[in-house]
């Protein structure tokens, strides 16, 4: 169904946040709860990583394209950016009692980048 916004021939913006919900949805639920947000630092919770993803440039370009693509080209566009945006590495390492708990480092770009810096 679209919003109250679409045009006969057009993809709506509802129809746009909708489809990039659906793939973000799937998407983070692929990967760990907790990932490092490079940008700031910050180690994310799965509602801060949607959260950022929401307000980057990304974002904004996807909502940009309704009227320039079909729907199978704009589901496309969408799949890429969200796979690119949320792709993650993993790095291997032994916790052990010295190092900071979560609860210690989430959303705390400064005990997180002193504890990675004593790691170097």
């Amino acid at each position: 169904m679209r919003g109250p916004a679409a045009g006969p021939s057009s993809t709506s913006s509802y129809d746009i946040e909708w489809s990039i919900k659906k793939a973000v949805s799937a998407r983070v639920a692929k990967i760990p709860l907790h990932l490092l947000h490079m940008p700031t630092g910050i180690l994310c919770n799965r509602d801060a990583q949607i959260s950022y993803f929401e307000g980057s440039l990304q974002y904004k370009w996807l909502l940009s394209l309704a009227s320039s693509l079909d729907s199978q080209q704009l589901e496309s566009e969408i799949n890429n950016v969200i796979e690119e945006y949320f792709g993650f590495t993993t790095l291997s390492h032994r916790w052990g009692s010295s190092k900071p708990l979560l609860c210690n480092v989430e959303g705390k770009k400064k005990a997180l980048m002193t504890w990675a810096a004593r790691m170097v």
